[in-house]
């Protein structure tokens, strides 16, 4: 530790094992971040540091200036190359990342590699850019312990003690990391935006556009899209909770194509005596959509917008989990006035594509006694003509003909095939009518009140304009020959067929789902509203510079306390009570004496003696000593430091 005090030892070459501790903590704490990145950079990185490695291993000289020069250059080169640009999230990391292996390559001396180890602080950090969930929380604390622990070796300390310091350490800031945490609550916005964001790819899942048999392999897919939570502890039915998310109006006979939404509208108009439901969504937004609950009113306006097709879209995209606020009318329809123009966009089909779809709709239209009468027709007869619900259907091999092939030969499909072969059969009778893609139901947590809503729950219905109304009715086909909306999708696939991970238990899922959900809203959702309700509730009054103060200094108060109970401790063990407290003794009773400090306990009792000073109280003490001085191996520490207070407390005179 001493060593450590003086300033050239930083100069000092660092030791071959922490020099492989550093370059190894290197690898370990970029890993995360290589599989995020351009695979170029990964390939390139992991070559270099291998090579570092191996100098390492076969004691090769260091590279003179020149190379080094040379190095940097190539560095340069290939991030410009592989990742295109200094800028951005990815560029940026990978920029971060090669400079400090270029770092390993010129270190040498003690200094240079804690540089290196605090540049990795950096790249650790940068890891929170691409993910903030639970696991890679624990990996940037393990990652923090992992650094520690290399400095401390990097200092001349062995594997079990550098850890131990660095544990400690840790511990010792956890309570004012805390208390800072409550004090700084999450910006809504960076107060300075340096890089642009990533391109948000999200986890909503979905696409651009809607083949009948795209979704199989979306439903597949257990990974978790977003989290619900409803205000007042509002439960709705599983058969209301139809999540749009995309308006397919485009049908070329085989792909529905979404249109962006081209103008705002005043949703809120449109249902004038009905009662919106509030809810909060957690989700990453795709492409700026997010999925809402049919039918979406409100919004919040500085962050969110409302389309007239009562989609939403978010104003600034973002890569990571967002909050959002909106408000719902759970109703299967939705008023809206469609121009001509409209109108006619919604009826369009491809001509000469499909023609038995297009017969069967126009005779069970003329049977009909009006436009509802029709849907309820159609929907009847997907019902009793044998159609089956599956994940597995036959593929379609009439490529221009896919509607017909599945109406009449196959009748088995999943959601997008029902939505599409309903929506061309409601324009084939003249009603307009469109794709809606997004997701269905959600799985509920009774303990924690709040919805799950997974890949699995990826969904697909159909919406038919009324003229008589001037509204849109939801229309799900599927609903009729499965009981997916009433139960989930696992009760209603075939036996055999289910979706999820039959590995892990029900109950260890819901508990990874719970705890997510959580840490999502509790640390990586923690606002300025959520700090408000905290202070409430800590009895600090609203949030104001004065409360915040108060929190810090006392918080801050008391975080110093574990460190100055181990501070005590640890100068206790390295103190000697009894050596201390009889050489206090000496120098108080009898400090002109020129031997004093090899005078036994009898000299020192013989000299007060003979100068009339021992008293009773001394004897007792010195004779104490004495017995525990000389009389036991190993003293009682509590009678040790016993003994001790006494010596400080007598009071001496000459």
């Amino acid at each position: 530790m001493n060593k450590v005090l003086h300033a050239d030892f930083i100069y000092h070459p660092a030791s071959i094992g922490a020099q492989y501790a550093s370059l190894i903590s290197l690898a370990i704490i970029a890993t995360p971040i290589l599989l995020q990145i351009s695979i170029s950079i990964t390939i390139a990185f992991s070559v270099f540091w291998l090579i570092r490695l191996l100098m390492l291993y076969f004691n090769a000289p260091q590279l003179n200036k020149l190379a080094l020069s040379g190095l940097s250059i190539l560095f340069i080169f290939l991030i410009i190359v592989l990742s295109k640009s200094f800028f951005g999230q990815d560029g940026g990391i990978s920029f971060l990342l090669m400079m400090a292996l270029l770092k390993s390559f010129e270190s040498k001396h003690i200094r240079d590699w804690q540089v290196l180890l605090l540049a990795t602080l950096f790249i650790t950090a940068g890891s929170l850019l691409f993910s903030q969930n639970i696991i890679n929380a624990i990996w940037t604390v393990s990652c923090l312990f992992l650094v520690l622990t290399c400095l401390n070796i990097l200092d001349g300390g062995k594997l079990s003690d550098a850890s131990r310091y660095a544990a400690r350490g840790m511990l010792f800031s956890l309570p004012l990391t805390i208390i800072l945490f409550i004090a700084i609550p999450r910006l809504p916005e960076p107060l300075i935006r340096f890089m642009p964001a990533a391109e948000s790819s999200g986890t909503v899942g979905l696409s651009d556009k809607m083949e009948p048999s795209s979704f199989n392999k979306l439903v597949e897919d257990d990974e978790l899209v977003f989290n619900a939570i409803f205000d007042n502890n509002f439960i709705p039915k599983n058969e209301q909770l139809y999540w749009r998310t995309l308006i397919m109006p485009y049908f070329d006979g085989h792909t529905w194509h979404m249109r962006q939404p081209f103008f705002h509208d005043d949703m809120q108009q449109r249902f004038p005596k009905q009662k919106a439901i509030g809810y909060e969504l957690l989700v990453k937004d795709w492409q700026g959509y997010i999925p809402t609950l049919d039918y979406t009113i409100e919004g919040e306006a500085r962050r969110t917008r409302i389309f007239h097709t009562a989609t939403a879209m978010v104003w600034r995209r973002s890569s990571q989990l967002q909050r959002y606020h909106f408000a719902s009318v759970l109703s299967p329809r939705m008023p809206e006035q469609l121009n001509d123009r409209l109108k006619q966009s919604y009826l369009e089909l491809p001509e000469g594509l499909n023609p038995q779809t297009i017969s069967l709709a126009k005779s069970i239209y003329q049977d009909s006694v009006n436009n509802e009468d029709f849907i309820v027709r159609t929907l009847d007869y997907f019902k009793k003509q044998g159609f089956i619900y599956t994940l597995e259907p036959p593929l379609l091999s009439e490529y221009e003909n896919e509607v017909d092939e599945f109406m009449f030969n196959t009748k088995q499909g999943f959601c997008g095939h029902y939505a599409s072969a309903m929506a061309v059969m409601m324009r084939a009778a003249g009603l307009p009518s469109r794709v809606v893609t997004g997701y269905q139901g959600g799985t509920y947590d009774d303990s924690a009140n709040f919805w799950q809503i997974r890949s699995k729950d990826a969904h697909a219905w159909a919406e038919v304009w009324l003229p008589e109304t001037s509204e849109w009715a939801r229309v799900d086909p599927t609903a009729v020959i499965s009981n997916r909306s009433i139960s989930g999708i696992n009760d209603s696939l075939p036996q055999g067929q289910f979706i999820g991970n039959s590995l892990i238990p029900l109950s260890l899922s819901k508990l990874a789902a719970k705890t997510q959900f959580y840490w999502q809203v509790m640390v990586v959702e923690y606002d300025a509203k959520e700090q408000s309700q905290l202070f409430r509730r800590l009895g600090l009054g609203r949030v104001s510079a004065s409360s915040v103060l108060l929190l810090i200094i006392f918080g801050g108060t008391l975080s110093i306390i574990p460190m100055l109970i181990w501070w005590r401790m640890r100068m206790r063990r390295q103190s000697h009570p009894l050596s201390d407290g009889f050489m206090l003794m000496k120098k108080r009773l009898i400090s002109d004496v020129e031997y004093v400090n090899s005078m036994g306990p009898l000299d020192l009792m013989n000299e007060l003696k003979l100068s009339g000073r021992l008293d009773n109280q001394l004897k007792q003490l010195i004779d104490e000593y004495i017995d525990l001085r000389f009389k036991t191996n190993k003293p009682a520490k509590k009678a040790v430091w016993t003994w001790y207070r006494k010596v400080k407390k007598y009071r001496y005179h000459q």
